[in-house]
Parts: C-alpha cells; structure tokens; sequence
C-alpha cells in the first residue's frame, strides 16, 4: 500500500511577497467591515476609515436595515474596543 503525495507543480507554489499599499488597505477594509458586521448583526457598510485615535486604528460606519448608522471602532487586528458603546450618527 503506497502514501498519497502530493501532484502538484512546485513551480505553482507562489512564494510569499510583501503586498502593496493598495492590497493591504483592501484587506483592512474588507477584515474591518466583516468585523463590524458580525458586531452589530446585519446591515450594509457604507463607510471606512483610518483612525488617528491612539485606542482604535479604524472607523466602520454600518448602515442597519432601518436605517440607523452605527460606527464601530476597531483595532488594527479588527478586534471591537468599545462594544457596548457604538456611535450612533
């Protein structure tokens, strides 16, 4: 009885590479919004924003279905820092 190994093409292995400033603002708006999201439940994000507060680094404003809007301040690790303070706006 043999092993399962692996097939693929070595060469298809991508190796890892430093993203730009474009793809890490991509990932940040896209981890913070999930984030948010999760946060408050359900609703639409319809803004993000660096932060140059020292106790979050970024803003999510999220649109509930009734039409409240709630920011929600995240680490730079999308972890919530006030939850049970939300900002109403």
């Amino acid at each position: 009885m043999s092993t399962p190994s692996w097939r693929g093409n070595a060469a298809s292995v991508a190796e890892p590479r430093v993203l730009t400033a474009a793809e890490r603002a991509s990932v940040d708006r896209t981890t913070a919004g999930q984030a948010a999201l999760t946060e408050v439940g359900s609703g639409t994000v319809t803004d993000f924003r660096r932060s140059r507060a020292l106790d979050h680094a970024f803003e999510v404003e999220v649109t509930l279905e009734n039409g409240t809007k709630k920011v929600i301040e995240l680490t730079e690790r999308s972890l919530v820092v006030h939850p049970d303070r939300a900002t109403l706006r």
